[in-house]
């Protein structure tokens, strides 16, 4: 039996009083505040940020399972997802008030300073453990950050990010059109990598539909992903990668720009914009000379790519449940 913890709050992100869109405004942060306290699933077209999203998938996840309870305290398993200075409250009340029984899993919503307090807790504590949610940011933790914390008191686990049945939705209700059309996601690049892809595609005359980081409607992208051929992804260096996994989970091959060096707090760690990635998924590329290289072969094999296959061994929220049951198990 486990906790699931977390704070609404970290999920906010930045808000206005008024706006054209129900999403920024302060309301809707009110109303995901009701939503996550009390254990629902938030719409999706409401969702505007990856921490929100991560929450998102996690109540979906556990919510409706008896093992698991919701932002109460009633076992002696806890896994907080959030440590802002709210959780942090909360975190030290566990490890002030716990018993020999007590296992404590934290992460990834971690903001750098509150990061560095559990570090040195993982130090004093064998119960406790960090979770981080790529193997990319299991090698920035342990080789890259200088944290000097013993890789036995890590544990990666993405996050899943789609039921299985969903996924199997997608397979039957995907279209496959006889004319080539394009998903173009872009998210915090240089805006003349943008213009370079936009006018190769319009060389090629290929239609596109561009889905730019804060500017659309998730349930869009979604509606895209499944009537498009293909998608050119361009994004910055992430945690886990929702966008990109959620457009795998629609079954549409992605030729990816990736960006491999991910710049945080003042160091250059190791990065990538696809963080569970394989050749079933599509190709990646490392800037515009070889996205034009390899594009006419891609499209050529786009009939070979089945990145779904990759989402249900890797990404259901199943196989996330799962993985947090044994780390618990095998501490």
């Amino acid at each position: 039996m486990i906790n699931i913890l977390f704070s609404s709050s970290y999920a906010r992100g930045e808000k206005v009083l008024v706006s054209k869109k129900f999403k920024h405004t302060k309301l809707s942060s009110s109303l995901n505040d009701i939503f996550f306290d009390n254990g629902f699933p938030y719409p999706s077209k409401y969702i505007t940020s990856g921490p929100q999203k991560r929450i998102n998938n996690a109540i979906k996840t556990f919510s409706r399972d008896s093992q698991f309870v919701i932002n109460k305290i009633k076992f002696d398993f806890t896994y907080l997802l959030t440590l802002d200075n709210q959780s942090l409250t909360v975190f030290r009340n566990l490890v002030t008030n716990q018993n020999k029984n007590t296992k404590i899993i934290v992460g990834p919503l971690l903001p750098q300073d509150n990061e560095l307090i559990l570090n040195n807790y993982l130090n004093k504590y064998e119960n406790i453990k960090k979770l981080v949610s790529s193997k990319i940011a299991l090698k920035n933790t342990l080789f890259e950050m200088d944290h000097d914390i013993d890789s036995k008191s890590i544990v990666y686990i993405p996050s899943g990010v789609i039921s299985e049945k969903e996924v199997k939705y997608n397979i039957l209700n995907k279209k496959l059109n006889s004319e080539l059309t394009c998903l173009v996601y872009f998210k915090k690049r240089d805006k003349e990598e943008l213009k370079s892809v936009i006018d190769f595609l319009n060389i090629k005359n290929i239609k596109f539909q561009l889905f730019e980081y804060g500017k659309y409607d998730n349930n869009k992208l979604k509606k895209e992903a499944l009537k498009s051929s293909f998608c050119i992804f361009m994004s910055r260096p992430e945690t886990q990668g929702f966008a990109a996994q959620e457009i795998m989970a629609c079954n549409l091959p992605m030729l990816v720009w990736d960006k491999i060096v991910n710049n945080y707090v003042g160091k250059e760690l190791s990065g990538t914009t696809v963080t569970i990635f394989d050749k079933r998924c599509g190709e990646i590329v490392y800037n515009f000379q070889e996205l034009t290289k390899v594009f006419d072969k891609f499209i050529i094999n786009l009939r070979e790519y089945q990145p779904y296959q990759l989402v249900l061994e890797e990404l259901t929220f199943n196989i996330f449940k799962d993985r947090i049951l044994n780390a618990f198990k095998e501490f």
